[in-house]
């Protein structure tokens, strides 16, 4: 553990160097989804797609943050279920050089579908990210993302379905390419 604090203080002391000057950026990006605890009893791996990022900034230190995206899964064991976490997220984004790291709260639409059925339900959750931003020209950057995705079905929907706590889980790793403004 002390490793790892050592490490993370000396990533982020070098990041500092090069503090983040633009008013903000567009950006997608691609990768996987990752179920973690019970969740990944239920679900395989998927596929992770960042439609919209979009960031503005106050000053270098301080902006807010909203992503639309979206991460498909097959259920274990059972290949012929679908299932699609449909989500947009918000929030502050606090920078430290060419970190940025951003608390949001996230709506999410949980589709399951197959045999011909399909099966909606709303949730509500946060995401915690961590953005690591690599220049490649004066208006373009490389992003690698690190986020925690974790939600719930809304209250109504809980009564409505008779289950209890169903709080799902996910790690999403991604990389993808930013436009800056």
């Amino acid at each position: 553990m002390k490793r790892i604090i050592v490490l993370l203080f000396a990533f982020l002391s070098i990041s500092q160097a090069q503090a983040q000057s633009d008013k903000g950026y567009v950006g997608i990006n691609l990768g996987v989804g990752l179920p973690i605890g019970d969740t990944n009893d239920a679900i395989e791996n998927g596929f992770e797609l960042g439609l919209v990022n979009l960031g503005l900034r106050f000053n270098e230190a301080f902006g807010v943050v909203f992503s639309l995206g979206e991460s498909r899964h097959n259920l274990s064991g059972i290949s012929e279920v679908k299932a699609e976490f449909n989500y947009y997220s918000f929030g502050p984004m606090i920078s430290i050089g060419q970190i940025d790291f951003s608390p949001q709260y996230a709506v999410v639409n949980s589709v399951y579908e197959g045999n011909g059925e399909e099966f909606d339900i709303d949730c509500k959750g946060v995401i915690i990210g961590i953005t690591h931003n690599f220049p490649l020209t004066p208006v373009w950057s490389f992003a690698t993302n690190f986020d925690y995705l974790s939600f719930n079905p809304s209250k109504s929907e809980l009564s409505d379905l008779g289950i209890g706590d169903n709080r799902s889980n996910y790690i999403k790793l991604s990389a993808g390419i930013r436009y800056l403004l």
